[in-house]
């Protein structure tokens, strides 16, 4: 009687069965190491292996990637799911509130903008003077309402057909532009 190595919960150790397998090595019979023998077991190999891949063939067959399984795989894989019709709804919807958002966004600022007095409760200006433009010429921005208040300037526009690198204007100052006069006046800049 043989006893088959089992582990602690009592199923089968394969690697013990290894180990022991390795340790004992099988003798080949001289008798067996004769060429007409070794063609023998070589012809049965041949003829054992052809017959299990009859079998297989069929499903081997089944399992083979053909222009047309590959056309269809395309086509499933290109066709949108139900997921992804929806995440598409969803993306058109979600772009077409965000840019009510920026309009509104951009009427409330516009609004606020207007309203502002440019100047603090106490009476003092709220404009600040800002000189690192290339042109020399001083800007001013609110620091409540973060307008730009500028002097006449060079402005490109965008391009069109015509002016394929803008069009090129004299934009006119803002009509604000007499706060930053005055804060220079002030401040005793030119």
């Amino acid at each position: 009687m043989t006893h088959t190595p089992t582990n602690l919960a009592g199923e089968l150790d394969l690697g013990a069965l290894a180990s022991s397998a390795q340790t004992k090595a099988v003798k080949v019979p001289p008798e067996a190491l004769t060429p007409a023998v070794q063609a023998y077991v070589n012809e049965n190999l041949s003829v054992a292996i052809r017959e299990i891949f009859k079998e297989f063939a069929p499903m081997m067959a089944s399992l083979a990637l053909t222009p047309e399984k590959l056309q269809l795989m395309e086509d499933l894989r290109r066709k949108p799911t139900e997921s992804q019709e929806a995440y598409n709804r969803r993306q058109v919807r979600e772009k077409k509130m965000m840019r009510e958002e920026q309009e509104q966004n951009r009427l409330n600022l516009e609004a606020t903008q207007a309203a502002c007095p440019h100047a603090y409760p106490s009476g003092l200006s709220a404009i600040n003077i800002i000189r690192n433009y290339p042109d020399r010429h001083a800007r001013g921005i609110c620091v409540l309402c973060q307008v730009l208040i500028h002097p006449r300037q060079w402005v490109i526009d965008a391009p069109n057909d015509e002016y394929p690198h803008g069009v090129e204007r004299i934009a006119p100052e803002h009509p604000q532009y007499g706060l930053v006069r005055r804060k220079l006046a002030e401040v005793g800049g030119v």
